[in-house]
């Protein structure tokens, strides 16, 4: 039986179109109303809402635009990105104009409610009068949804949710570690039983999977700069107003002053939940989107490995969920790259995509503003020696002067007006540091990646970054074929893309304190969005050349078993990215925390967090309060106030006279505290001395309250 195809709803009959769109808004209406009256239906409101706001936007204004026939990948992450980008803007601008007219409290439930909904009605009535007379019959069948690889897959996150579930009760991580065994597998069963038209749907539930696997451990967020992030947002929430002169960097990104709070509110979640949830199912479209880019290139295997590649990477799930602005930013770095691809988009409606989405990426994170800024203008100058070299013509390029100069003039008008200027200064300070060092070329203790690449590690560390080191070999073997002009299917535009990206990498390695001011595990993930799919082309010719030194024709068959040894690459590599082999060996998993309670990072268990919010309701506001490197992070967002231990008052506690202090369930169990040396670096020290000057005045049993 044959079903519209919900994903491709802009090619819909207008009437029908229209009919859905208008339901939803009452429905929202509906539901809103029933909560104000204290009729709770669960689950509800924050489905139909996240659909509303996530879709409905986007969809009217692509139909405006009267862009059709785009497929279900491109329909949805564009209409994601549309909405989103209109939830932004339009938050923006009613917590300037509003406060004119006398609405003190802009970003609160009231105004928001009635903003919205005249925006969708509006947006409604201008889709009706510019595409009426559209109509295409996009279906899909319903045995689709009935598949067994469908209905397997869709278990995977609800076992996820369960899994994370177990672990936060009682540290069991048996189900999460047979998740990530199931998904290691995953390249292999799809190569070898998977149909293809199922790609892009199992890179959607395996990223969300991985995703909530870390995103959902403990109950409340965990990292480092997520700390701030959600006290920035919760500031918002609190006082229904976002003051854009507060001098922070994040205090100008939307994605957390506007956009975090709209959906608290219309979604009635905490800003923990919208991160934890919201945020992460969201960035879990990215991959799914760099599929479309690279199937667009070469083929549906090619494109599924580099996919997964690309989310086996650590840095995927367990940095990311702990950027909840970075997360939304990436969203619209790879619609700009569809957008470069997609030579079927009108002219017109490419560059207001590209405007919006543009726009929409500086006002969301300013650390991938600044390195898309770097890539334009270096694959301009790589574009420009390729065309001389092989006396071609200037092609017609999506990303040209005219974009670029549009683009650098919104950052930095945004980044010099918003805060106070502190990430315009920001960025003047990263030029300036990376200047003066110059004359310090491959010098380690000034390279962050040579640090990486060269420090001693243990033993399944080591390995791990062999095949780190391996992945890089494949990628320079497929930059190197892409030179020689063996893909003849790479839009020129990209390729110049990817060779900025390749030359970027190195400079991570060769230029002072450039990937220490970007972070070299950022700038890594980010070139992969151009660089993941010659991993697999490295692999490949690399795999060809050595078939034709031993006198062997590679053909289809030699091609499959390439694919399967790639699939078989990925298989470890993302066991040991997981640190499940870490697990299964009891190794040190330093910064992976997901399959073990016991790891030492920026999280907390339930009995800590009582801890805290015990010291929250009744420590004396003039009494400082301590906890180590990590947990101190964590202390400073729940409370408003917390200080890392430092050496001088780790080792001298009269210093620490009207003080509290936390001790986690590490501190307590392994008798040290991870604090700030005489040289800012940080280590664990242990000092009984501590216990023994101090008095406890309150103990959850994982988690100690010292005073002094």
């Amino acid at each position: 039986m044959q079903i519209s195809n919900p994903l491709q709803m802009n090619d819909w009959n207008i009437k029908k179109f229209l009919m859905v769109i208008l339901s939803i808004q009452f429905a929202i209406w509906g539901l809103i109303g029933l909560d104000s009256i204290n009729i709770h239906i669960p689950i509800l409101r924050q489905l139909i809402c996240f659909l509303y706001l996530t879709f409905v936007p986007g969809m009217l204004i692509l139909r405006i635009l009267k862009q059709h026939d785009l497929g279900n990948i491109e329909t949805t992450v564009y209409a994601v990105g549309l909405s989103i980008a209109s939830l932004m803007f339009i938050g923006f601008f009613i917590n300037y104009l509003y406060p004119v007219i006398g609405f003190l409290k802009p970003i609160s439930m009231k105004y928001l409610i009635v903003t919205i909904s005249v925006l969708v009605l509006f947006l409604s009535f201008i889709a009706y009068l510019r595409d009426r007379d559209f109509s295409s019959n996009v279906s899909i069948d319903s045995g689709y949804l009935t598949n067994p690889t469908v209905l397997f897959f869709c278990i995977l996150p609800f076992l996820t949710v369960f899994a994370t579930y177990i672990f936060n009760l009682n540290g069991s991580n048996i189900l999460q570690m047979f998740i990530l065994f199931i998904i290691a597998l995953v390249p292999l069963l799809m190569l070898k039983f998977g149909s293809k038209e199922f790609y892009p749907f199992v890179i959607f539930i395996t990223s969300l999977c991985l995703l909530l696997h870390t995103s959902l451990i403990s109950n409340y967020i965990w990292g480092a700069d997520i700390q701030h992030e959600l006290y920035l947002s919760n500031f918002v929430l609190t006082n229904s107003y976002w003051n854009m002169s507060i001098q922070d960097n994040c205090n100008a990104m939307l994605s957390l002053v506007v956009l975090a709070p709209i959906m608290a509110i219309m979604l009635k979640m905490k800003v923990i939940w919208i991160f934890k949830i919201i945020y992460p199912m969201i960035f879990a479209l990215v991959p799914v989107g760099l599929y479309k880019v690279f199937y667009k290139q070469t083929n549906t295997e090619i494109a599924f490995l580099a996919s997964f590649f690309f989310i086996s990477m650590h840095i995927f799930y367990t940095i990311m969920p702990a950027l909840a602005r970075q997360e939304i930013a990436e969203l619209f770095f790879v619609l700009i790259i569809l957008l470069i691809l997609n030579k079927e988009i009108k002219p017109i409606n490419r560059a207001i995509l590209l405007l919006i989405f543009g726009s929409s990426m500086v006002v969301s994170h300013y650390g991938i503003t600044y390195i898309f800024i770097f890539l334009i203008i270096l694959a301009g100058l790589i574009s420009y020696i390729l065309d001389k070299l092989n006396n071609e013509k200037s092609i017609y390029k999506v990303i040209n002067k005219n974009y670029a100069v549009l683009f650098i003039v919104f950052t930095l008008v945004w980044f010099m007006y918003v805060s106070d200027s502190s990430i315009f200064n920001i960025g003047v300070n990263i030029g300036n540091n990376i200047l003066s060092s110059m004359t310090d070329m491959l010098d380690p203790s000034k390279s962050q990646s040579l640090v990486i690449i060269s420090g001693t590690l243990p033993l399944l560390q080591s390995i791990e970054r062999y095949f780190h080191l391996c992945a890089q070999f494949f990628i320079m073997i497929g930059i190197f074929f892409l030179l020689r002009n063996k893909f003849e299917n790479i839009n020129k535009e990209y390729k110049s893309f990817s060779i900025a990206s390749f030359l970027m990498l190195g400079a991570c390695i060769v230029v002072p304190n450039f990937a220490s001011t970007l972070n070299t595990d950022r700038i890594y993930h980010i070139t992969l969005f151009f660089l993941a799919p010659f991993f697999v082309l490295g692999f490949i010719c690399s795999t060809q050349f050595l078939m034709n030194l031993i006198g062997r024709k590679f053909n289809k068959k030699q091609m499959k078993r390439a694919l399967y040894l790639i699939a078989l690459f990925l298989l470890v590599f993302s066991l040991l990215s997981s640190a499940f082999l870490y697990e299964i060996t009891n190794q040190d998993k330093t910064g992976k925390f997901a399959v073990d309670k016991n790891a030492d990072f920026y999280w907390v268990n339930n009995p800590e967090l009582y801890s805290i919010n015990w010291l929250n309701e009744y420590n004396d506001p003039k009494y400082r309060i301590y906890g180590d490197f990590y947990k101190s992070a964590i202390i400073l967002s729940i409370i408003g106030q917390g200080e890392t231990l430092s050496f001088q008052n780790f080792n001298n506690t009269r210093t620490l006279q009207r003080s509290y202090i936390f001790l986690s369930d590490f501190n307590i169990k392994n008798d040290k505290l991870f604090i700030i040396e005489k040289s800012n670096k940080i280590s664990y020290f242990r000092n009984p001395n501590l216990m023994r000057n101090m008095s406890k005045i309150q103990d959850s049993g994982s988690g100690w309250i010292l005073y002094q």
